[in-house]
């Protein structure tokens, strides 16, 4: 099977991301958001992002119209019922998981394979919900962070779904990496999540600021940004309730308190908000005196 059309379901930021790569990689992309002004807010983001990517020179403005010349966005749930391909990217919400997936089930042509980029539930916790559990897996997305795209059964996936997913992800010019056992934190995310535990016992621990722990990092790694930076990249809401679901760390549980007090609670969610640890779009780990200066 060949996948020439994409349907992103949730236009948030991480769908944007998933839509717009889908997109620049000549794939028509459909997104689709229960938004009433999804039009507006979901156009938005294409144009903030796609924008970044211009500006930086990432891509040239014929890159930028390609991508927007294969990019639609719905509030209608059938506009979506014969692509090839559903990638899901609603909130982390076991129940908001079943209703969508009980609705697409309904919806969409017995061809189209479905996926989920969910980041800290189990896809086999709804996979029945889909009713296709054969044609269903995990296709896990980090953009902006790294090319890695986890392509990871829930232990009922098929083995042609798997192939086809994992001959998909180097035509979106992004790295596959295949889990042939269910693994709740992926690959990448195992290793990153573990990393952000241990600053978030620095930081509670007050025995460091955030800026001397990317410092640390960056000088060792040679990365463009630490550990601080790459939450903001991805989040801080989003690193929240990562640390909200390991119910049973009770440091998990402490570290999520302390971003949702100090940050999410005052709107300060990262790059996507303009301020986290760091203030954007001009973050001082991105000065070239940043490792060295005190």
């Amino acid at each position: 099977m060949s996948i020439k059309s994409i349907a992103i379901v949730g236009g948030g930021e991480m769908g944007c991301q998933i839509a717009i790569q889908c997109a620049y990689s000549g794939f028509k992309v459909i997104v689709f958001d229960i938004a009433k002004d999804a039009q507006t807010l979901v156009k938005q983001r294409f144009d903030r992002m796609i924008a970044v990517n211009t500006e930086s020179d990432i891509w040239s403005s014929t890159d930028a119209e390609k991508a927007y010349a294969n990019l639609t966005i719905t509030t209608e749930l059938t506009d979506i019922a014969n692509v090839d391909l559903v990638n899901e990217s609603v909130f982390e919400s076991l129940e908001v998981k079943h209703d969508i997936w009980s609705k697409l089930a309904k919806v969409c042509s017995e061809h189209t394979i479905f996926t989920t980029n969910s980041s800290s539930l189990r896809p086999s916790d709804f996979a029945q919900s889909t009713g296709r559990p054969e044609r269903f897996a995990a296709l896990h997305f980090h953009l902006k962070a790294s090319r890695i795209v986890d392509v990871m059964t829930h232990g009922g996936t098929s083995i042609e779904t798997m192939d086809i997913l994992e001959e998909l992800v180097p035509q979106l010019g992004l790295i596959p990496i295949r889990l042939e056992k269910e693994h709740p934190q992926y690959v990448l995310n195992s290793m990153v999540i573990g990393i952000q535990q241990v600053v978030g016992n620095l930081l509670l621990g007050e025995f460091t600021n955030y800026e001397d722990i990317d410092r640390c990092w960056m000088d060792l790694f040679k990365t463009p940004y630490g550990p601080c930076g790459l939450m903001d990249n991805v989040g801080l809401d989003t690193v929240m309730k990562i640390m909200l679901a390991k119910t049973e760390d009770d440091k998990a549980q402490q570290f999520a308190q302390y971003l949702k007090t100090h940050y999410v609670n005052k709107g300060s969610l990262g790059v996507k908000s303009g301020q986290g640890f760091y203030n954007y779009p001009e973050p001082t780990y991105a000065a070239a005196e940043f490792i060295d200066a005190k």
